[in-house]
């Protein structure tokens, strides 16, 4: 398949993916469910509808695309990309550890690849990946990242994104030798209007 061509896949999320992402949703809002159970109630519903639309958009890309080598910057916790694209081609770079940096996700993480380092200044060749993906990553340094990660992405590669990242972004201006594509997947729910997703092509 090629990138640009009209691809429509079923919205159906499989059972197993279904119940990956209860518990991880689970895993966030235990520690305050009983203290708050209406916002913690909330936040599951949120939560899962965010990562339900999250493996309908990377499912679609392993499906179109099927990249080798992934890197999640600034991963945190999430499971969801190796769960799509395998435990085998996802790197994870998390801060922790990195100057005094005292949360710990990688243990929650499993086997995977893993690596401490800080997101601007990433320590992989230039054109390593063929995708990189930011989700839910908002700080005052994100410009910044989103320009490392440009570096370490092979010509053709793809960046992928969520609002939360592009919020203040100048794409014109940060990803210069970029195409927007626009992925044909089907949404889970289109009442859910916060949500959206960027994909840019390496030219």
């Amino acid at each position: 398949m090629e990138l640009g061509k009209e691809v429509y896949f079923d919205n159906v999320i499989p059972h197993d993916v279904s119940l990956m992402i209860e518990k991880e949703v689970e895993k966030l809002v235990s520690s305050y469910r009983d203290e708050d159970p209406w916002t913690a109630e909330l936040d599951a519903v949120m939560e899962s509808q965010y990562k339900k639309e999250q493996y309908l958009l990377l499912n679609w890309l392993n499906q179109i695309y099927t990249p080798d080598r992934v890197l999640y910057a600034g991963s945190g916790s999430d499971i969801l990309p190796k769960f799509v694209f395998g435990e085998e081609k996802v790197v994870h770079v998390s801060i922790e550890n990195y100057l005094g940096w005292t949360i710990k996700y990688f243990p929650e993480l499993g086997s995977d690849m893993m690596v401490v380092a800080d997101n601007n200044n990433l320590p992989f060749p230039n054109q390593y990946f063929d995708l990189v993906v930011f989700f839910g990553l908002s700080t005052d340094s994100t410009k910044q990242q989103i320009i490392e990660a440009t570096k370490v992405l092979k010509e053709n590669g793809l960046l992928v994104m969520d609002n939360i990242v592009a919020d203040g972004l100048d794409f014109k201006e940060v990803l210069q030798h970029f195409q927007r594509v626009f992925p044909s997947y089907q949404s889970v729910d289109r009442s859910f209007e916060e949500l959206e997703f960027f994909t840019f092509l390496k030219c």
